[in-house]
């Protein structure tokens, strides 16, 4: 998160629209009763499922943390090297970027949608070029607008492609995951690259970042916001996905409180680690 707003109901509409969105996501999945896909999860967990022991037992949501982890990393340092030496094609890249992502979330939940409402059927060669119509007009938006629509769009990116990866990720993967990226922003924000990015920069970004009343917000924010909704309750139950979201926006207002002392500070620790610490509370206790 960026700029110093002076917290107001008003800055809260990012993290609002952004969780209402990813329980809508998160409601089409679980009507949909289809169990998605293992998204960058390529090293199974063993079976004894929540049981702490298996992170002294086993590697795996380490090397699957390792693996996304990495994955970051690789994209974002595409995107520098593009804003140095390919700044007069960065908007070309933000826009292709973000039509790829929301086609595949578009296209994803199109097909939930199908299999649910429409079993059986060739639904699915109405609802792909209804996905493409989406996809592109949510990319246009995003990288072109500011305000409640660029939000809406966003959130068809950020919360669509969170609760997908939450909903398949393995329990102990996404623990490890959230507290680990949680570090990462920090060290991104205060001291690397996010943190050295400019205002004309970050203008050519819009569509990675959000801005809504003064506040910007980064796209990777909303997704993982959406990743601990879906993952706490689906995987742990609907208390704790309610717990959780009430920490996203315990945290969110205490980053708010703060960035109104200082101009730049990472969007995801306070929310993520109060979510996930409610999260647990309200569906274990």
């Amino acid at each position: 998160m960026s700029d110093k707003p002076k917290l107001s109901l008003r800055m809260l509409v990012p993290v609002a629209v952004s969780l209402s969105m990813a329980w809508l996501f998160l409601a089409l999945v679980i009507f949909s009763k289809v169990e998605s896909a293992m998204f960058l999860a390529p090293f199974e967990e063993p079976t004894n499922g929540r049981h702490p022991g298996v992170l002294l037992e086993s590697p795996s949501p380490y090397l699957n943390t390792l693996a996304f982890l990495g994955a970051v990393l690789a994209g974002s340092a595409f995107v520098i090297v593009f804003l140095k030496f390919f700044k007069r094609f960065i908007r070309a890249f933000v826009v292709g970027a973000l039509w790829l992502a929301a086609f595949s979330v578009s296209s994803f939940y199109a097909l939930l949608c199908s299999r649910a409402l429409l079993p059986g059927s060739n639904a699915e060669r109405i609802l792909l070029p209804i996905a493409a119509v989406t996809a592109t007009v949510a990319a246009y938006v995003s990288a072109s607008k500011k305000g409640i629509l660029s939000l809406f769009s966003c959130g068809i990116v950020g919360a669509g492609a969170g609760v997908t990866l939450g909903s398949s990720m393995p329990f102990w993967t996404a623990i490890v995951l959230l507290v680990s990226i949680s570090a990462y922003d920090v060290l991104a924000v205060l001291r690397g690259h996010l943190g050295a990015l400019k205002g004309q920069e970050l203008e050519s970004l819009r569509g990675f970042v959000v801005e809504y009343g003064g506040l910007m917000i980064g796209l990777g924010d909303i997704f993982f916001y959406a990743l601990l909704t879906s993952f706490t309750t689906l995987r742990v139950g609907l208390l704790a996905g309610v717990g959780g979201t009430l920490g996203i926006l315990a945290g969110y207002v205490l980053t708010l409180k703060l960035l109104e002392r200082r101009g730049m500070l990472p969007g995801l620790p306070a929310p993520i680690l109060i979510g996930l610490a409610l999260a647990m509370l309200f569906g274990y206790f």
